[in-house]
C-alpha cells in the first residue's frame, strides 16, 4: 500500500478514538434548479444541533427556516448524513476496497496536498442514496482525495457516482467534504467545516443542491442514544 495512504488509513481508524465527545451546530441552504444550465433557487434553510458521541451521529433540534417541524428531515426534502465520521472512516476501509492512485499535489485550505483519484466499486460502496418513494442503493462511485504532505490527513474529498441504475430517479449525485482545523476544549482537531451535496434527476433538468456549514465545535459531556449513517436523501 502507498505509505500516505497507510497513514491516512490509520489515522481514520483512530479518528474517533482521539475525539471527545462534541456538539456542533449544522446549517443546511438547499437549493433547487430546474434548468440548464443551473440557476439555483434557495427553497429553504435547515439548521440542527449535532452530537458525537463515542464516534457516533445524532441530530436533534431541527428547525426549517427557524420553524420546528414534525415531519421527519428526510421526508421534507434533500438531506444527507455521516459527515463526521462514517465518511472519513468508509473511504479507507478494506470492505469499501477503494482503489487509489496517486493524481499530483496541490494547495488547498493554505496547505500542501498530496492529490489521490479512486475508484469504488457497487459491491464495496456504503454511499446509500434514498429516492422519493424511500427505495434506496449504493451506487459504484470514483472521486478525488487531498490529503495533508505534513500530517497525511484528508482535507478535502469529492465524490461522485459512476451508474445509478433505474430503480432510482437519479442519473447524477455528487458530494464534497472539505475539512479545517476546530477547537474544542482547547485542542486542535481537523474535522469537517463546509460540504456541498447534488442529485439530478434521470433524463430532466430538476437538481438539488445542499450546501452545509459546520460552525461552534464545543465538548459534550452527557451520555447519549444516538444513530449514525451516510446517505444522501433526496425528495422532488
Amino acid at each position: 500500500m502507498d505509505g500516505v495512504i497507510a497513514d491516512a488509513t490509520a489515522a481514520a481508524d483512530s479518528f474517533t478514538g482521539e475525539l471527545p465527545n462534541f456538539l456542533v451546530q449544522q446549517a443546511t441552504t438547499r437549493y433547487y434548479s430546474n434548468a440548464v444550465p443551473a440557476r439555483w433557487i434557495s427553497t429553504d434553510v435547515v439548521t440542527a444541533e449535532v452530537r458525537c458521541v463515542d464516534g457516533k451521529e445524532d441530530y436533534s433540534a431541527i428547525l426549517i427556516n427557524g420553524r420546528p417541524t414534525s415531519r421527519p428531515i428526510e421526508k421534507t426534502g434533500a438531506w444527507s448524513t455521516g459527515e463526521f465520521v462514517v465518511t472519513l472512516q468508509d473511504i479507507f476501509s478494506p470492505y469499501t476496497a477503494a482503489a487509489f492512485v496517486r493524481h499530483g499535489e496541490d494547495n488547498i485550505a493554505g496547505r500542501a496536498a498530496y492529490v489521490y483519484d479512486f475508484t469504488v466499486r457497487q459491491a464495496g460502496s456504503h454511499w446509500v442514496l434514498v429516492g422519493p418513494d424511500g427505495r434506496h442503493e449504493a451506487p459504484p462511485y470514483t472521486g478525488r482525495l487531498w490529503i495533508d504532505k505534513e500530517r497525511h490527513r484528508v482535507l478535502r474529498m469529492e465524490q461522485r457516482t459512476s451508474v445509478i441504475t433505474s430503480a432510482l430517479p437519479y442519473d447524477k449525485a455528487e458530494s464534497t467534504l472539505d475539512y479545517g482545523f476546530v477547537s474544542i476544549d482547547g485542542k486542535s482537531y481537523l474535522l469537517p467545516v463546509h460540504s456541498e451535496n447534488l442529485a439530478c434527476m434521470r433524463g430532466r433538468a430538476d437538481c438539488t443542491r445542499n450546501e452545509i456549514a459546520f460552525q461552534n465545535y464545543r465538548k459534550f459531556t452527557a451520555e447519549s442514544n444516538v444513530t449514525f449513517g451516510k446517505q444522501w436523501t433526496s425528495r422532488q
